[in-house]
């Protein structure tokens, strides 16, 4: 988030959310384990299962100091092991 933040902001909650972006899962938030931590300018969540073949859209919402709420997205694709 380092990019949104002002000179003297800090990061003092967030919260991570999981949902579909194609693909069927009937229960997405279940990725989501536990809190999401804060670590200065990043803000970090656990996740872990999914199905294969799902793209899931992540977002990480930030909450400043300033009361300000702050958004970034993300995506996972789950692939089958290759190996």
């Amino acid at each position: 988030f380092i990019s949104k933040l002002g000179p003297a902001e800090t990061i003092v909650s967030a919260v991570c959310t999981a949902s579909v972006y194609t693909g069927i899962d009937p229960n997405p938030s279940a990725l989501i384990v536990g809190l999401a931590s804060v670590s200065g300018t990043i803000v970090e969540q656990l996740v872990t299962g999914g199905v294969v073949g799902t793209i899931y859209a992540f977002m990480a919402k930030a909450t400043t100091n300033n009361g300000q709420v702050l958004e970034l997205p993300g995506f996972l694709a789950i692939v089958p092991d290759l190996i």
